[in-house]
């Protein structure tokens, strides 16, 4: 076995002021947004508020008409590397948008473009979300959503390799 080192963040959020960003998000795709489907967001909420609440990692994906929304968080740390150190990295709680142009009209792609847009501006505004394009992704930085960010230094050991022909491993049974 070989050991390595490693370092593990681990992050506590602010539950209340994501599950109220979220919620915010939800209320104004459902009141303002007028695509087709996101009308029943706001009774699906309940669900997703108390994933965030319990702070449980989650991957929830809503439909709607031409686009396709992910909320996802609170996920396993992800292995990066950092100034040549290996580091496991908790992502940041996020909302993708995704379009999916070949369903609906020209038309209604580029209300649904712009419905998005403003209201993404809206919660990076606000709610000081990170934005990214392409697709576009609201992000909760945790320089602002988190309570405390922990590192720990840990060990990480190698699996046994199973990859080994049936012949030397019964050599090694007795």
């Amino acid at each position: 076995m070989s050991l390595r080192s490693a370092e593990l963040e681990v992050v506590e959020y602010k539950t209340h002021d994501i599950g109220h960003a979220v919620g915010r998000l939800i209320h104004n795709f459902a009141k303002y947004s007028g695509i087709v489907g996101t009308e029943i967001w706001p009774r699906m909420q309940f669900q997703l508020l108390s994933l965030i609440r319990d702070q449980i990692p989650y991957e929830v994906t809503w439909n709607a008409e031409g686009m396709e929304i992910k909320f996802s968080g609170f996920l396993d740390p992800r292995p990066r590397i950092k100034d040549s150190q290996l580091v496991y990295e908790s992502p940041e709680p996020s909302c993708v948008f995704f379009e999916q142009p070949g369903e609906v009209s020209p038309l209604v792609r580029t209300h649904i473009g712009r419905v998005t847009s403003a209201i993404a501006q809206e919660m990076q505004e606000v709610y000081c979300l990170q934005a990214e394009r392409d697709p576009l992704i609201l992000r909760f930085p945790k320089s602002l959503y988190s309570k405390r960010i922990e590192r720990f230094k840990v060990i990480i050991i190698e699996p046994a390799r199973t990859d080994i022909p049936q012949i030397f491993q019964d050599a090694f049974k007795e």
